[in-house]
């Protein structure tokens, strides 16, 4: 007998864990195909956020991935990873440094992944 024929609840466990992992594939899939470059990096950057630590300036994301590893997961380059990571820190949407990403306006950021 198995683990999930003896504990109904390990089953549900399991299917619960299934059906969120099977959402977050079907939406990153979605992303890749009918989002541009830039709108990817913000829906990136907002799972990023959830993860990350609120604090007085904003959301701390630590260790912050690099503009090569952002890049690789969103199926872009580095170069347009940078170019737009500069631009959001010129709009004072989020700060970046080394280790860290700290994304000053949630709203905003948010705003422009809806685009």
């Amino acid at each position: 007998m198995t683990c999930f024929e003896s504990s109904p609840a390990a089953g549900i466990w399991l299917a619960r864990r299934l059906a969120a992992s099977v959402r977050r594939l079907t939406e990153q899939v979605f992303e890749l195909s009918a989002l541009n470059v830039q709108t990817r990096i913000h829906c990136e950057l907002l799972r990023l956020a959830q993860k990350g630590e609120p604090c007085s300036g904003g959301i701390e994301v630590r260790p912050a991935p690099t503009h090569a590893e952002l890049a690789k997961h969103i199926g872009t380059h580095r170069e347009a990873v940078t170019r737009e990571m500069q631009a959001l820190s010129k709009a004072k949407v989020i700060r970046y440094g080394r280790g860290s990403i700290m994304i000053t306006d949630l709203a905003r950021l948010e705003q422009a992944a809806r685009r």
